[in-house]
């Protein structure tokens, strides 16, 4: 404790008591660390650290390298996790992380690179779109029919 203009404070690092007549360690819960008198969250994937950038146990399937936690080479980032692949509908990035395939694709080896489409489209050169006649109308591939005396544009409205 330390008295200064009559008042009796903590050193960083304690708090003090509700009575106010001593000072207390401050413990902060797994995953925080001690930032002057307060308590601040570990970094991503990190259960204990010392710091927000020194590590010291990584969450399961993370490996702690440097104070940091990441995947293992060959390894993916996908939904908080490490996984050897990405699941279906995801790809893997250069960073090594699971990213979504486009809209209206089921799966895919790149952002701009389909292997399969979702149902009622048509996979063309790594792209999904709708054949000939049909119009994409909230995700599915659709026969657009209009009012007589009006005409489907090319967006697919009358």
């Amino acid at each position: 404790m330390v008295l200064s203009a009559g008042v009796c404070t903590c050193k960083s690092g304690f708090t003090m008591n509700q009575s106010g007549t001593n000072c207390t360690a401050i413990t902060c819960p797994a995953g925080q660390y001690l930032d002057g008198s307060k308590c601040s969250l570990c970094s991503a994937n990190c259960l204990e650290c010392s710091s927000g950038t020194n590590c010291t146990k990584c969450a399961t399937t993370f490996t702690l390298t440097g104070g940091s936690c990441s995947c293992a080479t060959g390894v993916y980032t996908s939904n908080g996790a490490c996984s050897s692949s990405c699941p279906t509908g995801q790809y893997a990035t250069s960073t090594g992380v699971c990213a979504n395939c486009s809209s209206n694709c089921n799966a895919c080896t790149s952002a701009t690179a389909c292997t399969q489409c979702k149902s009622t489209f048509t996979l063309d050169n790594g792209s999904c779109s709708c054949a000939a006649g049909t119009f994409n109308v909230n995700g599915v591939c659709t026969v657009v029919t209009c009012p007589t005396g009006q005409f489907v544009t090319s967006s697919g409205s009358c």
